[in-house]
């Protein structure tokens, strides 16, 4: 990980200003899982600036915020503390001052408008006048800046920090560009911004005053925004600055130390923490295939059909089996034989259940990207579902049915997690799989009429970054057709050097490994390698 910032910068981009002024960023380096920093620099004019920036993925599942808790029975909102003290105290990885507080030098502080820590409400709500926002973080790390006042709902939240001004909105700067007097407007600054798909928060700090001549000497709001924007940021707040400016890490079996060179080490009343996973520590990968029934193994789907209480209208007779006859990848699938029952009308349900549908037998995966199987039939009239646990609500939730084609081919039935509409309401869910992460409850099957059925299940996973379809093609099948031809090269070209960041960025084309967030060379030659090569 880091030792220090020197040793991380290891080239440049230079942007030439419209003042002919050359400002450098430093490449992301990742420090932590989901967390990444960068430096930027001003060649002097007008002034030295020395910017430390960090960017947050709010995807990661290990990432966690924390603020100052309340000081209880204590006089005012809280306990002031220095960044290194609030480091100590609360084991995090990253720690940066935050909100407006009175007063400063003593041992307590009120906090200036909304603060919360961990669900709880530290300080309360006000109507300022400044025209100031609030950053709100859910539990599960969906954060955005809304004005709040004492009429605000905050049951939602986690983690709230109110300042102002708001000076970065849909990418337009609205701070301030006065410079003088100097004291006023050119000091150290701390701001917080998001992404324009608020996927990421960047956090920076802007050195200054007296102590930092001649090495960073602060700046404006208006350049501080700007700041924010070059790193990404699309939305943006300005955040206690001044004497108040430090930004702490925390290494894993290392140091403790400050990224900004602080002007004072001021106690203050807030400050916003990350907790964030060493990079040695395994994570999920980015794909994961449940089941391939490959070799006789059922994997989670190994029990009965008539297993679940939930299932009805079929007979005792049915059964799920792994079969050698049919396959989609491998050469092996599993085989629905569903009997209807003669005791009962109107159709019947099937609840093929995962692991007994119970979180602690099954595989745990980030709530992103897209979850399905491949399925094939010759039986008509029959409707296909995927229902998974959400670990907040403890309920389970299920995409919406799908017909299965019934002409006697393999097909991809998938359901996008982030999408609201692919979902609905079951076992009391609310429709939404908004956890950090989720569990298979069951594959589900129903029919209209009294019939009998055989299905074919294969290849059942999850992708955290793009459709099932891609994790069986070759690599730069973009299509995917089965063969990476100039069709496919045509669809890379349309989205040469577009980033993360971008609105229209799709993930399918980062084929690199690992994926950098970014179409370029790297992904390439990964292309190259595979041409006129696919599936078929």
């Amino acid at each position: 990980m880091l030792s220090r910032t020197n040793k991380i910068i290891l080239f440049y981009i230079c942007i030439l200003t419209t003042s002919g002024h050359c400002l450098t960023m430093s490449p992301w380096v990742p420090i932590f899982k989901g967390v990444e920093h960068a430096v930027g620099n001003s060649d002097g004019v007008p002034r030295p600036e020395i910017v430390q920036a960090i960017r947050i993925d709010l995807y990661d599942p290990n990432i966690r915020f924390i603020s100052t808790p309340p000081n209880g029975a204590a006089s005012r909102d809280t306990n002031t503390q220095t960044g290194l003290q609030f480091m100590i105290s609360s084991g995090a990885q990253i720690g940066v001052n935050s909100s407006f507080f009175t007063p400063v030098g003593e041992a307590t502080s009120d906090i200036t408008g909304l603060a919360m820590n961990e669900g709880q409400i530290v300080s309360p709500a006000e109507t300022l006048s400044y025209g100031g926002r609030t950053l709100l973080i859910t539990a599960n790390n969906t954060a955005d800046f809304l004005i709040t006042s004492t009429s605000t709902n905050l049951t939602p939240y986690w983690t709230a920090v109110e300042s102002w001004p708001y000076f970065l909105h849909n990418g337009s700067n609205t701070g301030d560009n006065r410079t003088d007097p100097p004291s006023t407007f050119l000091r150290p600054r701390t701001a917080v911004g998001l992404t324009s798909n608020k996927r990421h928060m960047i956090i920076i700090t802007i050195d200054g005053d007296a102590v930092n001549v001649g090495y960073s000497e602060g700046c404006n709001p208006w350049e501080a925004a700007q700041w924010l924007k070059r790193f990404g940021a699309w939305y943006g707040l300005n955040l206690d600055g001044g004497g108040s400016t430090h930004l702490w890490i925390s290494e894993y079996g290392g140091n403790t130390y400050a990224l900004n060179r602080p002007s004072s080490n001021r106690a203050v009343g807030n400050h916003l923490g990350v907790y964030a996973a060493p990079l040695n520590q395994i994570v999920y990968s980015d794909s994961h295939v449940y089941a391939s029934f490959e070799d006789n193994n059922e994997s989670t789907f190994n029990q009965s059909l008539t297993l679940s209480g939930t299932t009805t209208g079929i007979d005792s007779s049915s059964s799920a089996s792994p079969v050698s006859a049919q396959s989609f990848q491998g050469s092996w699938s599993q085989q629905l034989l569903i009997i209807d029952s003669s005791s009962q009308s109107g159709g019947w349900f099937v609840r093929h259940l995962s692991g007994g549908g119970e979180r602690s037998n099954n595989i745990v995966r980030p709530t992103k990207g897209f979850i399905g199987f491949w399925a094939k039939t010759t039986s008509a009239g029959c409707e296909i579902s995927i229902a998974l646990d959400d670990t907040y609500n403890i309920t389970a939730d299920r995409g919406i049915f799908k017909t299965v084609i019934s002409d006697g081919n393999w097909h991809l039935y998938e359901w996008n997690i982030e999408n609201v509409a692919d979902w609905q309401t079951w076992a009391s869910g609310d429709g939404i799989i908004n956890s950090r992460d989720f569990t298979i409850d069951s594959i589900q099957v129903r029919n209209n009429t009294d019939t009998n059925a055989v299905i074919y299940i294969d290849e059942v996973s999850h992708s955290g970054r793009v459709s099932l379809a891609y994790l069986f093609a070759a690599k730069g099948d973009f299509e995917p057709d089965g063969d990476v031809d100039f069709s496919d090269f045509a669809l890379l070209a349309q989205r040469w050097l577009s980033t993360s960041e971008d609105m229209d960025f799709e993930k399918k084309y980062d084929i690199s490994e690992p994926d950098d967030n970014e179409i370029d060379m790297h992904d390439i030659l990964i292309f190259s390698e595979n041409w006129l090569n696919g599936t078929e």
